[in-house]
């Protein structure tokens, strides 16, 4: 089986896993481009792409 997920859907938690379903991973990219962040995180499910519109806080790369 496979899944499509709009890079802008996911969501990011730091810290505590929150509840309810959820994917822990290290973050291998991080791309700032002026009006959100595009980020590559490594999980269980593979490399997972993520567009952030946060602009507060860059995650830093191996977190």
């Amino acid at each position: 089986m496979k899944v499509a997920v709009r890079p802008g859907a996911w969501r990011i938690h730091r810290g505590e896993r929150p509840h309810g379903a959820a994917v822990a991973g290290k973050l291998l990219k991080a791309a700032y481009l002026g009006s959100f962040f595009e980020y590559t995180f490594e999980t269980v499910l593979g490399n997972i792409f993520v567009v952030s519109p946060d602009l507060t806080r860059m995650l830093e790369p191996g977190g």
